[in-house]
């Protein structure tokens, strides 16, 4: 799924994926660093009454992707 939506943003001339992670997900991260996804930033977060801290991640696009 991952693939195909670079191949979709690529057609539409777009550089960059973005994503955010919660930063407990330890296996979500794994996951998207193996993927070649690079943490860009740390930011508060507020979910279901609980704060909390979120990654975002992005994938450079003019790259060739990890699998």
């Amino acid at each position: 799924m991952l693939d195909e939506a670079a191949r979709w943003a690529r057609s539409r001339g777009a550089r960059r994926l973005h994503l955010s992670v919660l930063e407990q997900n330890t296996a979500a991260i794994g996951f998207y660093e193996s993927r070649g996804w690079q943490c860009a930033a740390r930011e508060s977060d507020h979910m279901a009454g609980i704060d909390l801290f979120s990654l975002r991640y992005t994938l450079p696009l003019d790259q060739p992707q990890k699998r």
